[in-house]
């Protein structure tokens, strides 16, 4: 179901869900994700929908995240995850909390009963009735309060050599179209760059929309994460906040070749939200 339906020779618009899932299936049709107390499980979490960014709460249980877009951090403990669309978080529960739970998605502070995503279920628990839980004070996994880790294979960004600011636009008055600095995908402009050089991306979203902005071919570090020693989250994908809402990458150039730049929110991808940038040797 559509937000309207699109004219001819326009982008499709931003749909309306009647059901979310785990592993391509909704919540009536799921199976148990069964544990045993005292039992230490990784979840490896990918959002692998079109358009949607979830809170991922597992109710009565704590979460911590070990690596995020596949690169590792300082263990980090959440009590809901907030995840982007792409976006990838390994996690690890430890089971210490005996029950039938609700696994879903938190919209606007509340649970989205009427779409619960899965159920978490303990061994031996007899019980179809469901434990209640506490939504008060949850803490989220913010960038700024993730750390990364040393890796021998990663050579920091240090100094930059070249700032591309990008204002993120669209959406507006009814229209289905989606831009990075006020331009339409392929009629965007380039980012042409040099191999090597140190980059930083500066985006500004003027929309009511958050964007998860992709850059295939690098991972980057996200400016303003690194509490304690500096050392920054490495990602691929970054969900840029709706409402002036502000995001900064820094990466070097040591992949040469013609690279797609976009939102991976598929509406707003196809929509014209994407560039490329042009490393040259």
């Amino acid at each position: 179901m559509m937000r309207g339906q699109p004219r001819a020779g326009e982008p499709l618009h931003e749909p309306l869900y009647d059901a979310y899932g785990i592993n391509g299936k909704a919540f009536n049709a799921s199976v148990p994700f069964k544990v045993k107390k005292g039992d230490k499980v990784r979840l490896r979490i990918i959002n692998a929908s079109s358009s949607t960014t979830y809170t991922f709460r597992i109710a009565g249980h704590s979460l911590t995240i070990t690596h995020t877009d596949g690169r590792p951090i300082v263990p980090f403990e959440i009590d809901a995850l907030r995840i982007g669309v792409t976006e990838r978080y390994d996690v690890e529960l430890h089971a210490n909390n005996p029950g039938r739970w609700h696994i879903y998605n938190i919209r606007d502070g509340s649970l989205v009963s009427e779409w619960p995503l899965g159920t978490l279920l303990y061994e031996g628990v007899e019980s179809t009735n469901y434990n209640n839980d506490n939504l008060n004070g949850l803490k989220l996994n913010d960038y700024n309060l993730l750390e990364g880790v040393e890796e021998l294979y990663s050579n920091p960004v240090g100094r930059v050599d070249k700032i591309f600011r990008m204002t993120l636009s669209g959406g507006m008055m009814g229209s289905p179209y989606w831009t990075i600095n006020g331009k339409v995908y392929p009629n965007a402009d380039n980012i042409d760059i040099r191999e090597n050089e140190r980059i930083r991306f500066e985006y500004f979203n003027m929309s009511m929309m958050e964007h998860p902005m992709h850059l295939h071919g690098h991972f980057f570090e996200v400016v303003g994460s690194g509490r304690s020693t500096g050392r920054r989250i490495k990602k691929d994908t970054l969900l840029i906040p709706a409402h002036m809402g502000r995001g900064a990458v820094e990466f070097i150039a040591e992949n040469p070749g013609v690279w797609f730049h976009h939102c991976h929110n598929l509406y707003h991808m196809e929509a014209g939200m994407a560039n490329l940038v042009k490393i040259f040797p």
